[in-house]
This record gives structure tokens, sequence and C-alpha cells, in this order.
């Protein structure tokens, strides 16, 4: 019983450190497998709808958000089927959400609060932002007062921006698929391996 568990928090560990994607090689099919072997048959399930969290992964995401006003741009977000992660870490920093789409979109958000942005904050913000836009990230800044005073237009610019990026919702099982590549190795007609790659959650 012990090694099984041993086992099960390998694979687990294995699965869950991905940074940035997951790619699986296999020959197995979903078929094949005992319905008794829940890791294998989970991780292929993931595969096929990674874009799907159920409603404890959720609560955790939302959960991350440190403060009023980012639990509402999350819930905004999400609720249109976007991809979103709070607070990231990236280059020492945290950024507070980023919204993720195929080819590896993503957009970097930062929700300042009113009370806690003040001049000299801001300019420690925007020293943060310039080292981590060196690095490759695209910043979209918001003050909570104008999210509490243009609500619709503030999201719908937001909106803009992320398609604009080319970042769309993925939050159907449909549209989950443009995040997965799958190819399939072929010899003399027979499948040999399936390769799959999908962001990491």
């Amino acid at each position: 019983a012990n090694a099984g568990l041993a086992f099960e928090q390998r694979f687990n560990v294995a699965a869950s450190r991905a940074r940035d994607r997951m790619v699986l090689v296999r020959s197995v099919q979903m078929a094949e497998l005992s319905p008794n072997d829940a890791l294998r048959r989970g991780l292929l399930a993931h595969f096929d709808k990674p874009m799907l969290p159920d409603a404890d992964q959720a609560d955790e995401l939302i959960a991350r958000c440190e403060s009023g006003f980012e639990r509402e741009v999350f819930t905004a977000l999400t609720g249109r089927g976007y991809r979103v992660t709070p607070q990231v870490p990236a280059g020492g920093f945290r950024i507070d959400l980023v919204v993720e789409g195929g080819l590896d979109r993503r957009l970097a958000i930062e929700c300042d609060g009113d009370a806690f942005h003040g001049p000299s904050q801001w300019e420690t913000d925007i020293r943060r932002q310039r080292v981590l836009e060196r690095a490759g990230w695209v910043f979209w800044r918001c003050f909570a007062s104008t999210w509490i005073r243009r609500r619709d237009e503030v999201l719908g610019e937001l909106v803009a921006r992320l398609q604009a990026m080319g970042i769309e919702p993925v939050g159907t099982a449909g549209e989950a698929a443009v995040l997965v590549a799958r190819r399939v190795a072929r010899s003399s007609g027979e499948e040999v391996a399936a390769v799959s790659e999908t962001p990491s959650t």
C-alpha cells in the first residue's frame, strides 16, 4: 500500500510541476486502461479537455486573489470563458492576474488599488513592469476607482485588448482544443505513439 501511495504522489508531482506546458508521449489508448487505473485515465482525460476546471479548482484560484478588485476582474473574465491565473510569479515579482490563450499568448493584468498605489508605489510598479516587459510580458493596468466608475467600458476595453492579441475564451470543450496540440506517429498504418501538448494547469 505504501509503494502504491508513493507512486501516486510521484505521478501527481510530475504532472503538476510544469510551468509552461506539459507534453505526453503515449502508445496506450483510454480503452486499454483498466477502469481502476484512475491516475492514467485522469491524465488522458485532462489532455482531452484541459481547460475545464472543476468547482474546487475554481475556488482555489479565486482564493489566490489578494483584493476584492482582483476578484471582480477574475470573475468577469472567467465568466466569459477566459483562462485566468491569479498571483503568477515572474522574474522575482508577482503579477496580479495572467490571461492565457493559444500559441503562448499571455496578457499580464495589474489591478491597482487606489489606497495602496500612491505616487511612490506607482513609480515602483512601473519600474517592475518595465523589467518584465523586457522579458516579453505585455501589460494592461487599471485603477480600482476607474473600474468602479466605468466597469462595463473598462471591461470592454480589456476584452478588446485580449481579442487584439489573439487571446480567446477557452472555457468550453470545443474551444479548449485550440490550446492542445496532438500529433500521431504511425508505422505501417498502425498508430505507434500519440504526442499531446497542453498548457500546464
